[in-house]
């Protein structure tokens, strides 16, 4: 089960971010694919279905990369923070190969979501395969801070994502997961945390994907 917590930046802010908090413990570049059935039923559920490909941005270019396939459920509300299902494995770069040769292979495609994609949606896929929906490019740094929690303080990773679509633009968002055995979301420290060092508080409510498809149906 993820607990997220998403908030939109801007340029500066992100930079304020960096100046006060760096430097990351982690700079990666995500290529991110998301994919579907012809008929939208991952969409119909409110689910999400991702290759993403993640290289280091200080590694050189020929050093292995990692890849993860990912299926994300619908959230628990439409709220900034938001609790919903997802289940995730790493994927050798063959296998993620094959997956993509697979697509439109309804039941060879199938057996490789086992782990990921509940049962009664990989049904649907063996029956109708899959197609990409979109594609965006991530830039995503990510730094140590200590927030309040239910047992304590606790050390929680801080994301920032510089967020680039298909027709150029650039978006900036903050994400935050945070535990279930944390207890509630400590909204005032974090708040107070980013008041500091003048970043705003602008909660997002929508998915990269959400708006990745609103921009391609525009």
């Amino acid at each position: 089960m993820e607990r997220e917590a998403k908030l939109r930046l801007t340029a500066e802010e992100a930079s304020r971010i960096d100046a006060s908090w760096g430097p990351p413990r982690e700079s990666v570049q995500q290529e991110n694919l998301y994919l579907d059935t012809p008929t939208g039923a991952l969409q119909a559920v409110r689910g999400g279905l991702r290759l993403r490909r993640e290289r280091l941005l200080d590694a050189k270019e020929h050093a292995p990369g990692r890849v993860w396939l990912t299926f994300k459920g619908p959230s628990s509300e439409e709220a900034w923070f938001a609790e919903r299902s997802e289940r995730e494995r790493r994927v050798e770069a063959a296998e993620a190969q094959r997956i993509l040769d697979l697509l439109e292979s309804g039941p060879a495609i199938a057996g490789h979501l086992a782990q990921v994609v509940p049962r009664e949606l990989r049904a649907r896929i063996a029956r109708e395969g899959l197609r990409p929906i979109g594609r965006l490019i991530n830039e995503r740094r990510t730094y140590l801070i200590d927030l309040p929690s239910a047992a304590g303080p606790r050390t929680v990773a801080i994301e920032v994502d510089r967020v680039r679509f298909p027709d150029g633009a650039i978006e900036y968002e903050l994400e935050i997961e945070w535990p279930p055995e944390s207890g509630g979301f400590p909204e005032r420290a974090v708040r107070e945390r980013l008041v500091a060092i003048g970043v705003g508080w602008r909660p997002e409510t929508r998915s990269k994907l959400a708006r990745l498809l609103s921009r391609s149906e525009g």
